[in-house]
């Protein structure tokens, strides 16, 4: 009898640890399902966000292709009439305000059912569950790789552009120069400066390649030349000139580009790149010029060099002098160069693309006015030299080469 009741016993026992590593296996096998399917939404969720912000970058470029097309068509349609008034800013339009998918109705509530249903109707159609966001703005500003341009006209411009900077920070900002206080600025534009030229030879003196011992220790690893004389590949490379601080490449940041033109368009900067064209322009004064392109009552777009001093002088503390006109590189006409920031999302996930794109016709134009200029400028009184009349086969083909073709050229590309 005992004995019956013992193998009773231990049935039991071995049926409840049977029936624990069950529970436990189950368990277990729930928590690796969990684990792998979120593991495997995050990581579809994150092909969803990145398909989505690189179809923002691809409408992006055809925004930017229909601009170019529309803006060469109107300019040789109207003449000098193109740039004037509102017309800048309607072309301006096809590229300049942000996109979202999927769309948002201007309006509010003052949007038919209807249009909303009917809005509704087209996501759907899609069949794209991800959305994204984009942004299109210029990347007309001052290059600083012009530093060691071949030109002298340049490599001043933006010497001077620089030192302007410092200048109008150290006058109108004491707790800015008490933290940056005995620090030698020029030295700072001769060290970026040797970032890019091809010698060793330091522009302030001795050997370039003693300022970077301790980032070539740093770097041991990867063996890099510091510095590597080249043009900066992106802006963040001049946080790794010696002398330059976060709070200096904060200031430079907002006037300079690595792909921008020869100068920066009134129209289209921030106010940022405005108070960086002199000392004299504050912050309240900056943002007053950047206002008035979007009021026709006031002016509206600057037409020309002459009418944005005109307006910038008359704003409160301004005072650009006629000598000082001559060093603030402006441009007037259309964008050339454009910076793309996608933002896509899916789920939890938001992965941003931003791109960059160059025309390399326009830089050539510019650079060849520049040339034109410099070789005037250094022998002013050349013989005349006529030059024959192009053919009317000629002629036509040059007209249709201000008609850009193809997709923008894309030279910067990161994504995080």
């Amino acid at each position: 009898m005992k004995s019956i009741q013992n193998s009773k016993g231990i049935a039991l026992l071995q049926t409840l640890f049977l029936v624990m590593l069950i529970i436990f296996i189950v368990n277990q096998v729930n928590f690796e399902t969990a684990v792998e399917y979120t593991v495997n939404a995050q990581s579809l969720h994150r092909i969803k966000a990145y398909q989505a912000a690189k179809s923002g970058i691809a409408i992006s470029l055809l925004r930017i292709s229909i601009y170019n097309k529309v803006s060469a068509q109107v300019a040789k349609a109207m003449g000098d009439k193109a740039g004037g008034g509102g017309m800048t800013q309607m072309l301006n339009m096809i590229y300049s305000f942000p996109l979202t998918w999927p769309m948002i109705i201007p309006g509010g509530e003052d949007v038919s059912s209807a249009d909303k249903d009917s809005l509704n109707e087209l996501t759907k159609k899609s069949l794209m569950d991800s959305t994204f966001a984009t942004q299109i703005q210029s990347e007309d500003l001052l290059n600083i790789n012009d530093l060691d341009s071949p030109l002298e006209s340049q490599r001043e411009r933006i010497k001077n552009a620089l030192m302007q900077l410092f200048q109008r920070k150290m006058e109108f900002d004491h707790e800015w120069v008490e933290r940056n206080r005995g620090m030698p600025f020029e030295e700072v534009i001769n060290n970026i400066k040797d970032w890019i030229d091809p010698d060793t030879q330091s522009s302030t003196s001795g050997d370039e390649n003693r300022y970077y011992a301790r980032l070539r220790e740093l770097d041991r690893d990867n063996q890099n030349p510091y510095p590597p004389n080249r043009h900066f590949r992106t802006l963040d490379e001049i946080r790794m000139v010696p002398g330059v601080n976060d709070e200096i490449f904060e200031l430079i940041k907002p006037g300079f580009s690595v792909f921008g033109p020869m100068g920066i368009n009134p129209n289209l900067a921030d106010a940022g790149a405005i108070k960086s064209l002199h000392k004299t322009i504050s912050d309240e004064a900056a943002q007053k010029i950047v206002n008035r392109k979007d009021h026709m009552n006031e002016g509206g777009p600057y037409k020309d060099a002459e009418d944005f001093f005109n307006y910038a002088n008359r704003q409160e503390g301004v005072r650009i002098s006629q000598e000082d006109k001559s060093k603030i590189p402006l441009r007037f006409e259309s964008p050339c160069n454009f910076r793309i920031q996608s933002t896509g999302s899916s789920g939890r996930t938001a992965i941003t693309i931003t791109a960059i794109t160059y025309d390399i016709a326009c830089a050539q134009k510019e650079l060849s006015a520049d040339m034109t200029k410099e070789n005037q400028k250094q022998n002013p009184n050349p013989n005349p030299t006529p030059s024959p009349s192009p053919a009317p086969n000629q002629a036509s083909g040059q007209a249709n080469q201000n008609s850009p073709k193809g997709p923008p050229r894309i030279v910067y590309w990161n994504e995080q």
